[in-house]
């Protein structure tokens, strides 16, 4: 376990050097959409590395009062891990729409669709 947190300390120190980077430089969306995508990992690793900390907690301490306390509050912050993991998926998504180049054959087959779908219905009338 302390190897998976020391591997997510190495994860926000190498965000946080490649941002200070960029910035001088005035990011482009490659490399926001880098640092999205390394965030969002980053947010689940610490989700799951919380939610087996709490899962140890409930065995390794003593006193069941302090180990029920400290059970709901390491679930507590696994939750809110969670939906911040949930909130930045979305930004995630649109910056690798923005950033993928254009692919004929992808466009052609949602067109091609769209165009079946439109004859589809009009020579049905």
């Amino acid at each position: 376990m302390a190897s998976a947190v020391a591997d997510a300390e190495h994860s926000v120190e190498r965000i946080r050097l490649a941002l200070e980077a960029d910035e001088a430089d005035e990011a482009d969306v490659c490399a926001v959409r880098a640092a999205a995508g390394g965030t969002a990992r980053l947010i689940r690793l610490l989700a799951t590395i919380t939610d087996r900390l709490a899962e140890r907690a409930a065995t390794s301490v003593d006193d069941s009062r302090v180990a029920d306390d400290l059970v709901a509050d390491l679930k507590a912050l696994r939750n809110c891990l969670a939906v911040g993991a949930a909130l930045v998926e979305p930004t995630v998504d649109d910056l690798r729409d923005w950033t993928d180049s254009f692919d004929v054959d992808r466009e052609f087959a949602a067109c091609w669709q769209e165009w079946a779908a439109v004859s589809a219905a009009t020579s049905e009338r």
